[in-house]
């Protein structure tokens, strides 16, 4: 079997607009604090709820002002690895978040 056909990405059956997101939550290079202080844009990596840097991690899984939303889309909680290298629903959902919460990524 061939290496690379052992390990399929779903990013590739997404829309173009839902593998941009994915795509950039996954490498952090994205329109969050914590990437927008590493290249100068912010003053601060510190999330809008006061908690904690805003990094794709503190966004998807923990971020105070988005609880309702993530309840929405992920009622009995997802690991940050499914939402991001899970399968092409386990990634339309995590770009739907992204959507509803109307975060710039």
């Amino acid at each position: 079997m061939d290496i690379i056909h052992m390990y399929e990405d779903a990013l590739h059956q997404l829309t173009r607009h839902e593998q941009t997101i994915v795509f950039r939550l996954r490498t952090g290079h994205c329109g969050l604090n914590s990437h927008l202080k590493r290249i100068g844009i912010r003053q601060s990596a510190l999330c809008h709820c006061g908690e904690a840097d805003q990094t794709p991690d503190h966004f998807l899984q923990t971020c105070q002002l988005h609880c309702s939303e993530r309840k929405h889309v992920w009622p009995t909680g997802t690991s940050m690895h499914t939402k991001l290298w899970g399968s092409s629903q386990d990634l339309e959902m995590t770009a739907h978040f992204v959507n509803i919460t109307c975060q710039r990524i």
